[in-house]
């Protein structure tokens, strides 16, 4: 049972392994892709940087895909936007009234009326990361959140 607990427990801890998308990670899936790319792209890219100039795939590979991908128009054109977002989570406890079933210490159900304090998990979306690319699939536009 042990040894079953611990194959369990290491294939459960190389999954997590390689759920975790790096800069790294992504060129070791495209070499040939990141060999062609400028010396001060490929070093941005290590870094996890994108910069004015970038193509959609040097940005892939130095961010991962986006969250959201999406249009936006303006007097000036128009302008496709890809957003990364995170995720924070908090709780918070609420009070509940409700009808309960309980049983007794003889095992018998009776029907109770109370309150009962519950915890609620909220979820927070946020924007980290939005880059927008110009028709010609360049970036011309990199903003990064403060937080």
């Amino acid at each position: 049972m042990k040894s079953l607990l611990l194959t369990l427990s290491s294939i459960i801890f190389l999954i997590g392994l390689t759920a975790c998308s790096t800069p790294e990670s992504r060129i070791r899936k495209n070499p040939e892709l990141f060999k062609s790319f400028p010396a001060e792209v490929q070093e941005k890219i290590r870094a996890g940087e994108v910069d004015i100039g970038f193509t959609p795939a040097m940005v892939e590979i130095a961010v991962d895909r986006p969250d959201r991908k999406y249009r936006r128009s303006s007097v000036t054109g128009e302008v496709e936007v890809w957003s990364y977002v995170d995720t924070q989570l908090s709780y918070d406890q609420q009070l509940v009234s409700g009808t309960f079933n309980v049983k007794d210490s003889e095992g018998r159900t009776r029907t109770v009326h109370d309150n009962v304090w519950v915890t609620v998990q909220n979820k927070t979306e946020f924007e980290v990361l939005r880059i927008e690319f110009d028709g010609s699939g360049k970036v011309v536009a990199v903003e990064r959140s403060e937080q």
